[in-house]
């Protein structure tokens, strides 16, 4: 009251002498009153973003950050409620101080403390509250025993004959207990009607209760949580997880919340399958926040003595480093999958850390080639990314029923038109009969009831069962096994869609191809090196013989064909593998790596005698390579940092420090990679780049450059608080940093990767294809390698009307192209179309460019889109 009465709509600042006014400070203060200053001692925190804030806008249920400042002397800092920061009457006056209140948290955002001791770890505490303390609780189910009958009801009479005979049973009902003019019994309509209506709503509910069923399966999934009070692991159901608890999580298990990574075994990377939430088949790596490695190991000999499974020995190791104190502050949640937003604070460490995409492990992905995890809950049930981006259950109706749907209106109203020429021809007396009984309206719904068997019944009655038979001749199909387990409809409402599906819609990358890459083809030093690719005619291929005849001469195209596989060779992120057997007898070691493509580059160099031998982690997210050359020598490679790849940025680069000297090395596709050279690509390569795309392969281009050490410093200070910015600035901000190091490249080579096809391709799409249906591929590729591939998997054959829409950079340019591939495609009966991302990007923002895209997918009966963004597909 003090603070809201006297101070209204002022910063606060507090003497512990009593409130007075100092002229030298832009804060407002009143007179003097005894009092002291209390600030709650809860675990510390730094880094945040700080709001200022008056006491007349001041939230009491909210926590704020508070720090004081004594005699000249910076106090504490911790976090405290309005009113713990009151001063108190009853207390002396130890001296003056002063203090300033900043929010700590926006709403939507959460603080996670572990800590031993603490039971209240999460702010706000109402995360860990909602769904009666079953936040995690999943349920994709539509009906509770209370909304079954009025929920199924209510979908019912979304059929036109539904209303129908609802108006039937109604008008009988009067005619027969209000006016007696009802030509027929009540109870021969009243009873088939709620006969119909009860059978529908008892499908229903067989499709409910299997999706009440699968939730169920999914709730009950048991975790490990890792408990502070007993520092044992402890089985918990996915539904009772909440936000704070720290998961272990074994290699083949999903994670049942989105968690940020706190330690992987053995190291600090992981990697996981985001197949279920993304499609992609290949692994994603993961690593913990490098702030875990800096902080110092409390685990006591008698603690690894105890007769615990090495995980659990492992695990207590590490959490036993937690138990001075941690702390992870999260954003706001969303629906974006490479959005996060955090900020990890540990006592003891050298600084905090941000917490992103490299650190976060969504629900419903799969842990692989990794032993464990242990891991924090942050966000749980429909916070979670995977809940984020569902849509609500809701009842679908097929294009058939549609039509249905059509077809009993224009009965109804040929019904009603009848109805009214009888009454009115009665009303008449046209055939000379008796005076009617019953005024024109009454007739009129005596005629109605009479003629109402033109719409039957049973009709939606038997469709529905139909569709049931149908959906069980689904589940039990033999010919439609993979793997050993069989095709289950999950609804019957879209059975009889399956048959008249229009466009099919499929990615290239391990849905057309297998997503196994080998290494094919190179470009360096201004010169294609051969074919890498094995053969049976030959103990080694062309390439690799070319390569070491360069590499042998010891002259300046050596230097560059040997810089050429280093940055191959270490511009990645590959895991080496090596067995006890490999090791003692000499032999070259296997590396696997999220990405297949990496893969191959890294055996290419190994084949070539610069070979990637091992990487020491150094802590702090720091690493140290080991490249040995073709005469033995070993050169080791410092890494501060990677830049990650993804869809929108289609490259990556590393940062390597090695004898004094600096550089960023660059791989990625040639369409944003030429803008990023000094002198763009030079015409050899211009060459190669065509000749590689002609045939199938996936191109990529090295680039580099070197760096001053210095400059290096600052860049990377400035890329570490990019990372920990909390608001909608920080993608924007990083793009930022990222382009002061990705400028100024220089072209170092080319690389040809081969992608095979999977089995029985080209005769599935040849199927599909004469079934009627329209197949669109939609890739990232470059468009020569993915017509190759097109042509290779029979989407485009010989005999195919093909036509491009490529190259447009004006909505004009697009109109026109497009305008031309349509009277190219006019009456083609085996018609193709090749259109490409930056067409598209100008030719969706114009509705007469979206109309012709429509006219040219159904005049076509395959299409290629080529340099998609992921944003793209979506609006294709």
């Amino acid at each position: 009251s003090m603070l809201s009465g006297l101070l209204r709509g002022r910063r606060l600042a507090m003497s512990c002498g009593g409130w007075c006014s100092d002229p030298n400070n832009s804060v407002a203060v009143v007179e003097p009153v005894p009092a002291e200053t209390r600030t709650a001692q809860l675990p510390l925190s730094t880094g945040r973003q700080e709001t200022e804030l008056t006491v007349a806008d001041a939230d009491p249920d909210m926590k704020y950050e508070a720090a004081t400042e004594q005699n000249g002397v910076a106090g504490t800092t911790g976090v405290a409620s309005l009113e713990s920061l009151a001063p108190k009457e009853d207390q002396g006056n130890p001296g003056p101080c002063q203090l300033s209140i900043k929010k700590d948290i926006e709403p939507g955002e959460r603080r996670i403390v572990i800590k031993s001791g603490i039971n209240d770890n999460v702010v706000p505490s109402q995360l860990n509250t909602m769904m009666g303390g079953k936040p995690n609780y999943l349920q994709t189910a539509q009906f509770t025993p209370l909304t079954w009958l009025p929920k199924s009801l209510f979908n019912q009479f979304k059929r036109i004959a539904n209303i129908y005979f609802l108006f039937i049973a109604v008008i009988v009902l009067f005619g027969s207990f209000v006016i007696d003019f009802s030509p027929k019994d009540w109870r021969s309509k009243i009873g088939p009607f709620m006969l119909v209506l009860f059978w529908t709503a008892c499908k229903d509910l067989f499709e409910d209760m299997r999706r009440r069923k699968d939730d169920k399966a999914e709730n009950m999934q048991v975790a490990k949580k890792y408990s502070f009070q007993t520092e044992q692991l402890e089985n918990v159901k996915w539904c009772d997880v909440l936000v704070g608890d720290v998961l272990y999580v074994p290699c083949d298990a999903a994670f049942p919340t989105d968690l940020i990574l706190l330690k992987a075994s053995g190291n600090e990377t992981a990697f996981i399958s985001t197949v279920m939430l993304d499609g992609e088949t290949s692994l994603k790596e993961r690593t913990m926040p490098k702030v875990f490695l800096d902080v110092a190991d409390t685990v006591t000999e008698a603690d690894l003595q105890k007769a615990l499974p090495e995980y659990q020995r492992d695990g207590l190791a590490f959490m036993k480093k937690l138990s001075v104190g941690c702390e992870v502050k999260m954003g706001v949640p969303s629906s974006a999958l490479s959005d996060i937003r955090g900020l990890v604070m540990v006592e003891g460490a050298k600084s905090d850390y941000p917490v992103g995409e490299s650190n976060f492990l969504p629900r419903g992905c799969i842990l692989r080639n990794t032993p464990y995890v242990l891991a924090l809950s942050v966000y749980v049930g429909g916070d979670t990314k995977t809940r984020l981006n569902a849509t609500q259950a809701s009842l679908k109706f097929s294009n058939m029923q549609i039509a249905l749907n059509l077809c009993v209106r224009l009965l109804l109203v040929f019904i009603f038109s009848v109805c009214l020429f009888a009454t009115i021809m009665s009303a008449a007396n046209v055939f000379g009969a008796e005076e009617p009984r019953h005024s024109f309206p009454i007739m009129f719904l005596r005629f109605c009831i009479a003629y109402y068997h033109a719409v039957p019944m049973s009709l939606y009655v038997v469709y529905e069962m139909l569709k049931l038979v149908l959906g069980f001749q689904v589940n039990v199909d033999k010919q439609m096994v993979h793997e050993g387990e069989g095709a289950v409809a999950r609804t019957a409402d879209l059975m009889e869609e399956m048959g008249q599906v229009d466009f099919i819609f499929s990615d290239k990358t391990g849905t057309l191809t297998a997503n196994e890459m080998v290494f094919a083809r190179g470009h360096a030093d201004g010169q294609d090196l051969g074919d890498f690719r094995k053969t049976e005619s030959s103990a080694e291929p062309e390439g690799v013989m070319n390569v070491k005849n360069i590499l042998a001469k010891g002259d300046a195209s050596s230097e560059a064909v040997a810089w050429y596989f280093t940055c191959l060779a270490t511009c990645h992120e590959v895991v080496l593998e090596v067995t006890g057997s490999e090791a003692s007898t000499g032999n070259k070691p296997s590396y696997t790596g999220m990405s297949p493509d990496e893969v191959a580059l890294v055996t290419a160099a190994q084949q070539a005698g610069i070979t990637f031998q091992r990487r020491n982690r150094l802590g702090g997210g720091i690493c140290e390579l080991e490249i040995q050359d073709p005469t033995g020598k070993v050169s080791t490679y410092r890494v501060p940092e990677v830049l990650q790849f993804n869809s929108d940025r289609k490259r990556m680069s590393v940062i390597l420090q090695s004898g004094g000297r600096a550089w960023c090395i660059t791989k990625g596709a040639d369409s944003v990679m030429e803008g990023l050279l000094h002198e763009g690509f030079p015409e050899a390569a211009k060459a190669d780049i065509a000749k590689f795309a002609k045939t199938g392969l996936r191109v990529l281009v090295i680039a580099a450059r070197e760096i001053d050490n210095d400059w290096l410093q600052g860049w990377l200070m400035d890329y570490q608080k990019a990372r920990g910015i909390f608001d909608e600035t920080k993608e924007s901000k990083i793009k930022q940093v990222i382009a002061e190091m990705e400028k100024d490249l220089r072209f170092v080579g080319l690389t040809a990767v081969e992608d095979r096809l999977q089995d029985g391709v080209p005769t599935a799409i040849e199927t599909l294809k004469a079934a009627g249906s329209r197949l669109w591929v939609l890739t990232g590729d470059k468009t020569e390698t993915a017509v190759e591939i097109a042509k290779a998997c029979a989407l485009f054959t010989a005999a195919t009307n093909l036509v491009y829409c490529v190259d447009c950079t004006t909505k004009d340019a697009a109109l026109m192209s497009l305008k031309h591939a349509a009277s190219e495609l006019s009456g083609a009966t085996d018609a193709g179309l090749v259109i490409d991302g930056g067409t598209l990007l100008v030719a969706l923002t114009s509705q007469e460019c979206r109309e012709l895209i429509f006219t040219l997918g159904m005049a076509s009966q395959s299409c290629i889109c080529t340099r998609l963004s992921p944003m793209q597909k979506l609006q294709l």
